[in-house]
């Protein structure tokens, strides 16, 4: 008689407690194959869950290193800004000072913004057009886009508009930056050019600047220098924060959330991009999440919903609340019992439809039971569908495997997990 995996099941219904996040820091005397697992665990640990929902949508994922800037460089448009020398930014003489018309030319911006621009940024205004023309080619090579021909120079524009600060440094000393930024991230060429791509105020500011602030993540993220260097790679955006802001967004983010310190730090490690939101926008958000999941504040409340999912901090509220409105038409449930299955395993608000959808039907076809049935077993232990399809079925072969091993004998705590359908 086959043996059914409902006891696999039942064990994957278990939500995973929010205190296993909490582990002790991991020692200094570990081996490098070690150190860059830690890594990967640290500044990426969220993308196997994303990218299990990115395969059940049957989505394609973007190629490895495939861009060197923001996706939205690569926009097209009426706003899109021309190359300098086809705007005539040239045509003025290099050793006039600039001007806003200059500045919009050469970015590609509205008038009264570049002037606005030139209001905030005082020492642009005294540069001449010449010496801005040049760190414009400066800070383009430090992206990889210099001398790519008028495509890349409108993206070089379209990113350096977000931070024109670094037109005000001369380009012998952008290009220093960039070298000095390299060596301080242990980086290699296209690995720091993609991080200037995406923080491209990191090449104003000078290399002590930098090397604060990377001590300052040390001490956010209780990780050592090396580890440290690697999660800016992977979040530039952190190490452009002024220092010391990143250990107050973190110390806002721990207070209103009611964690310990290694409470934070692990949340903190597994999504470190929460930090990149100002502190009134990420509690402001965190305020109308536990409104949409109806969790009080705090760390009994959002403070343990964040630590089950801390992808939530960077989720749209109008996603979470898609997927809420997807897993209670599912489900044939209210609103309001959807937000409460959501509150008791968190990681269900981020399942979208169709994902939950799909995974619906593998509990269905791995339980062997009617869609009807599954949709009964899914609102009573709702970690089910917070599981991939491919993650239930490897553990349902892997316990009919280990279960066939000990000649089909099933646990008696697995026989009572199973809800009394242990075997088919």
């Amino acid at each position: 008689m086959p043996i059914a995996p409902s006891s696999a099941l039942a064990r994957l219904a278990r939500p995973p407690s929010a205190a296993a996040a909490v582990t002790a820091p991991p020692t200094a005397e570990a081996a490098a194959d070690g150190k860059m697992e830690k890594v990967r665990q640290m500044a990426t640990p969220d993308l196997e869950g994303m990218r299990e929902i990115s395969d059940e949508l049957a989505s394609k994922e973007p190629p490895k290193g495939a861009t060197t800037v923001p996706a939205a460089a690569e926009s097209k448009g009426p706003a899109a800004a021309a190359p300098a020398a086809e705007l005539g930014f040239m045509s003025a003489d290099p050793r006039s000072r600039l001007r806003a018309a200059d500045l919009a030319q050469l970015l590609g911006l509205p008038q009264d913004k570049a002037r606005q621009v030139l209001g905030r940024e005082k020492a642009l205004g005294r540069r001449t057009v010449g010496d801005v023309s040049s760190s414009f080619e400066a800070a383009a090579r430090a992206m990889g886009l210099g001398g790519g021909g008028p495509k890349a120079r409108t993206m070089a524009a379209r990113v350096l508009a977000t931070a024109p600060q670094v037109l005000a440094v001369p380009a012998p000393e952008l290009t220093e930056r960039f070298g000095e930024l390299q060596s301080l991230l242990v980086a290699p060429v296209p690995s720091a050019r993609r991080a200037v791509g995406l923080a491209p105020e990191l090449l104003a500011a000078p290399p002590a600047e930098l090397r604060g602030r990377l001590s300052g993540l040390c001490g956010v993220f209780n990780v050592d220098p090396s580890l440290a260097a690697q999660l800016a790679l992977h979040q530039p955006g952190l190490l452009g924060l002024p220092e010391g802001e990143a250990a107050q967004r973190a110390a806002a983010l721990g207070s209103e959330l009611g964690l310990t310190r290694q409470q934070l730090v692990a949340v903190l490690r597994r999504q470190p991009a929460a930090l990149l939101a100002p502190p009134r926008e990420a509690l402001a958000r965190l305020s109308r999440l536990s409104q949409t999941l109806g969790v009080p504040r705090g760390g009994v409340g959002m403070g343990r919903v964040v630590m089950a999912a801390p992808r939530l901090l960077t989720v749209g509220e109008a996603a979470v609340e898609r997927n809420l409105e997807g897993i209670a038409s599912l489900l044939r449930v209210s609103r309001e019992r959807a937000a409460s299955m959501a509150a008791e395993t968190p990681a269900l608000a981020l399942v979208p439809p169709a994902v939950a959808e799909e995974r619906l039907r593998t509990v269905a076809e791995l339980a062997g039971v009617p869609l009807g049935k599954a949709r009964s077993m899914a609102e009573q232990k709702p970690a089910l569908l917070a599981r991939s399809s491919a993650a239930m079925r490897r553990a349902v072969a892997e316990a009919e495997a280990a279960e066939a091993a000990q000649g089909g004998a099933v646990p008696q705590e697995q026989e009572a997990a199973g809800g009394g359908w242990a075997r088919r």
